[in-house]
């Protein structure tokens, strides 16, 4: 599913509203509240900071999702921020951000695309935590 989109704060609630209609059509509703975070960070950063038309795609392959967000901008996004001085204010007077999908994504990152660039996450499930025996 994909979704052309401008730079307005509209479409930042377009893009969380792509991904939940994905993953109810696709019967992954265990990605929904995460992967509706993750694409809302990512369009609110091309809005913010690229300012360009920007392009949201949501795709699945088997059990893994995928959103990706392409803009006009080819500066790629920064998890620790430019300014490391103003970190702590920066959290909270703007949110948390790449940090959140950096948390919530089993893999995320950007790439150049023709005139911009593409930043994408990837939800997979949760590997199990094997139990390992304790001597005794």
């Amino acid at each position: 599913m994909q979704a052309r989109l401008g730079p307005e704060p509209i479409s930042i609630p377009t893009a969380r509203n792509l991904v939940g209609q994905a993953c109810h059509r696709w019967h992954l509703p265990q990605y929904r509240h995460d992967a509706r975070l993750i694409v809302s960070e990512l369009t609110t950063n091309a809005v913010l900071h690229a300012g360009t038309d920007l392009v949201v795609t949501v795709s699945h392959h088997g059990s893994r999702l995928h959103v990706a967000v392409r803009d006009g901008d080819p500066r790629y996004p920064s998890l620790n921020g430019a300014d490391g001085a103003n970190r702590v204010m920066d959290l909270a007077e703007r949110g948390w951000g790449l940090r959140l999908v950096h948390g919530l994504a089993a893999a995320w990152g950007a790439m150049p695309a023709r005139g911009g660039k593409v930043v994408w996450a990837t939800l997979a499930p949760a590997t199990p935590v094997r139990q390992t025996e304790t001597p005794g």
